[in-house]
Parts: structure tokens; sequence; C-alpha cells
């Protein structure tokens, strides 16, 4: 997995390339797709014209540029002659290539890394205070086996995903301190972002694939309001807009109340 840098064109990263994410002129992509050969790889680009740059430069055929969310991908397999249809990263390669990133927060998406945006202090104000509002809850019930834990962990679902949520509630034997994932996540929270519609849907979905997952929080920035998707116990998902007064979450059998989250946020 290369990222490159858009004012030279370099990468600093080492081993096979699984992903080429371009994010620059022209110029850097025409350097970073030098020497591509053998291995299956994916070129993200930032508009059509570079997709033609891109097909041109590394010798794929016209017919792999396919539509990708916002801009055209390119995938290539041995030779630069296969028919196209993308390969996904494995969560091994890509946990092996965040471990070798100096800066920057990603995750992985269905098999794609996508690199997460720089937040704003509203945006960091309300994670914080919903963390202590579940820290502070968990130890003056003496929940034992259960942690809040900060944004920086990761969830992993299915095979296809890894997340990181605002925040995360763990559940069961406490996690490793050298581990990455939240193996038993119990609650997440997502506060809403440029990402609102992924936090909306596709995570809403792939949280409650995991079977410790009970409660998923969603916070808004702009307005004092938290969704609350609550898995009851014959499966089905509930929801609820929060407004005002508490959240009850059991398990593992806390309450907080919102309008202290929002106190310095709007």
């Amino acid at each position: 997995m290369y990222e490159v840098d858009p004012d030279t064109g370099r990468n600093d990263s080492a081993g096979d390339v699984l992903v080429l994410r371009v994010f620059g002129p022209t110029a850097a992509l025409r350097d970073a797709t030098v020497g591509l050969a053998s291995t299956h790889h994916t070129l993200r680009l930032n508009s059509a014209e570079d997709g033609r740059l891109a097909t041109a430069s590394a010798g794929c055929a016209a017919s792999s540029v396919e539509a990708g969310r916002d801009c055209p991908t390119i995938a290539c397999s041995a030779g630069c002659s296969g028919s196209g249809g993308g390969m996904g990263v494995s969560r091994e390669a890509y946990m092996a290539w965040v471990e070798q990133q100096a800066k920057g927060r990603f995750e992985r998406v269905h098999g794609e890394i996508v690199p997460m945006s720089p937040e704003l202090i509203a945006h960091a104000r309300l994670k914080a205070a919903i963390w202590l509002a579940l820290h502070t809850a968990i130890e003056a019930a003496g929940l034992s086996t259960f942690e809040a834990l900060p944004d920086g962990v990761t969830i992993q679902a299915g095979d296809g995903s890894d997340y990181e949520p605002d925040v995360v509630v763990a559940g069961g034997e406490p996690v490793p301190g050298n581990s990455i994932a939240v193996p038993t996540p119990v609650i997440v929270v997502e506060v809403l972002c440029r990402t609102a519609k992924v936090d909306t849907t596709q995570k809403l979905i792939d949280y409650f694939t995991i079977p410790s997952v009970v409660h998923y929080l969603v916070a808004s920035v702009d307005q004092q309001k938290i969704v609350h998707h609550h898995r009851l116990d014959d499966a089905r998902i509930m929801t609820a807009i929060v407004t005002e007064g508490e959240i009850d979450l059991a398990p593992p059998g806390i309450k907080i109340a919102i309008a202290p989250l929002y106190r310095r946020i709007i």
C-alpha cells in the first residue's frame, strides 16, 4: 500500500503494492505509476482525467477503468492484463500497512482503505464528553468487566471492515495493552461529521453484525441529539431519538444524561 505525497510523488512504504492512493496533481501520479508491475493493485484517483493518465502510465487496458465512489478506480492484475474488478485489501495486509504509517488515521471499509478527515473542535469536545460520561458511570457502578475506551482503537466488523469509532465500551476480559482491536465491544459511539452517511447506514449494519454489540450511539454536533440503536433480546434493533433526559444502556447497566454532554458544544 502506497500513499503518495502530492508534492513529491514519493512514498515511504515498503513491501508489495496493494493499494496506491494518490492525493494530488497529475505530476505526482505520473511519478507514482512508474514501475508498477506484477502485484495486484488499485489506484484511487482524483478525476477521470487522472484515470486516463494512470491507465497509460501503468500500461492498463482502458477497460480496467471503473467508477469509484468519487472518482475512477483502476484495478490491474499481473501485467495489467486483467479485466478489472478490484481486489479488497485483507485485514492482515491493512494492519501491517497501518503500522508503517508515520501519520494519518485510516479505516478499512469493505476492503478499501479510507483516510479519516481532520476533526472540528466541536467534534473532539463531544466525543471526549461522551467518553468521560461513560467512564464515570462505569466506575461509579463498579463494573470491573467493562471499560470505556477513547478513539484510536479498532473494531473489526466481519472480514472486510476495520473501523475506528469515537468511543467504545468493551466488555468481558480486559483488553491487553498491546492490542489494537477490541474483541467484544458492547457500546459503540460515532460523532457525526463528514462521514455522516457512512455512520448512519453502512456502519449501522456492520456494527450489529458483531454479536457483542448491544448499543450504537450516533451523536449530532450541531444540535442536542443522540440516536440510540439498541439490540433487543429477540435480536430486533430498536431506534430512539434522544434529545433530553437520560440514555439507558443495559448492558452494562448504566445511564448517561444527554444535556451535560452538550454543555460546551452548542
